[in-house]
């Protein structure tokens, strides 16, 4: 029986996640906005330019983007073990990009299959490989037995999933609005969610705080027990009165 537990109260799982991550979140973050803006940058302003130079620059900019996404994968995961994360943590072989972009794109596909024929089969299929870029930077497992994995990981926790998708949607639309400013702290944090909740999925995180209240209410439930005052029986009563009776006995005797 899967006893897995994924946290549904934002709040709740957010503390836990800013427990890990405080201490490195804010390099963490760096790192995370410097692609963003790099890659953003590439795209709406390089590689449109009319100088050759220019554009060239945008599109490898563009061609590492899944490179410098697996980094970010890589050091999400590293904070939530207590690992510390640097700058060589976006060293991957050659080889294992090509594979994540073949990932994504099969990944894609499946998804487009169930939309094509029917938005609610593309939703549930979406959910259902959504943990296998998790698996392949995690466990470097092969492409199709890193999504045969996320299946697996997300049976029976699809609607949980699909409701912490619209948790973090809001959670960065909130970011937006204050300003744009505010999507600095979202998104990184969105992301150590996503990685956190893959950990709990994949067994490497176990829910210790309701394990820890379920043995704190058992202690606590045998210091009751212990603590409640015995009643004493009825024959320990008698023998309770016969001994205190017997001093009385004496001192009439003495007294004769």
């Amino acid at each position: 029986m899967n006893t897995t537990v994924i946290e549904t109260n934002p709040i709740i799982l957010l503390k836990k996640v800013w427990t890990k991550a405080e201490k490195q979140f804010f390099r963490f973050a760096l790192y995370l906005m410097g692609v963003i803006i790099l890659t953003g940058f590439a795209d709406e302003y390089l590689i449109d330019s009319k100088f050759f130079l220019l554009s060239l620059l945008g599109f490898i900019i563009m061609i590492i983007y899944p490179w410098m996404i697996l980094g970010i994968m890589r050091m999400a995961l590293k904070i939530l073990d207590g690992k510390k994360i640097s700058i060589s943590d976006f060293n991957f072989e050659f080889v294992m990009i090509v594979k994540y972009v073949i990932l994504s794109i099969i990944n894609a596909l499946i998804v487009l299959g169930g939309l094509v024929l029917l938005i609610f089969p593309g939703i549930i299929l979406s959910v259902a490989v959504s943990q296998s870029a998790w698996i392949y930077v995690d466990e470097r497992l092969p492409i199709f037995e890193s999504i045969k994995k996320s299946f697996q990981i997300t049976y029976g926790y699809k609607w949980t999933l699909f409701l912490w998708v619209i948790y973090l949607i809001v959670l960065n639309l909130l970011g937006s609005a204050a300003l744009g400013i505010g999507i600095f702290i979202t998104v990184p944090l969105s992301i150590l969610i996503m990685a956190y909740i893959y950990r709990i999925l994949s067994g490497k995180i176990v829910n210790i705080e309701s394990k820890s209240e379920v043995t704190v209410k058992k202690v606590k439930k045998t210091t009751v027990k212990t603590t409640k005052t015995v009643k004493p029986s009825t024959k320990a009563k008698k023998v309770v009165k016969s001994v205190t009776k017997s001093p009385v006995k004496v001192k009439k005797l003495k007294k004769k």
